[in-house]
């Protein structure tokens, strides 16, 4: 397991350490699902971490935006504000940003 880091040896969920394993990669996709992955088991700090990777390979993606604004309102409102300001014209999120 040469460049996978331990963090994600040692877990015991295959699908986290494919998925963990994919931060270091340039993969929109893989890095939204382990994103969502984050989400939805509450795991703030990783998801926060991996949604700004994501927003590293793909600047615009509205999803890492919304989600990351919605992490951050509560502790960091101005940086919050600036990545939900980036979805509020898109109608998926208007609503809701």
């Amino acid at each position: 397991n040469g460049d996978i880091p331990p963090s994600v040896t040692n877990s015991t969920n295959p699908a986290i350490i494919l998925l963990t394993a994919a931060r270091d990669l340039n993969d929109a996709a893989l890095l939204q699902r382990l994103a969502d992955g984050y989400l939805q088991t509450q795991q703030w700090t990783q998801a926060s971490d991996t949604l700004q990777r994501l927003l590293q390979v793909d600047a615009e993606n509205a999803w890492a935006h919304y989600h990351l604004g919605l992490i951050r309102a509560a502790f960091d409102p101005f940086t919050a504000q600036q990545h939900l300001q980036k979805v509020v014209r898109i109608p998926d999120y208007a609503e809701v940003a």
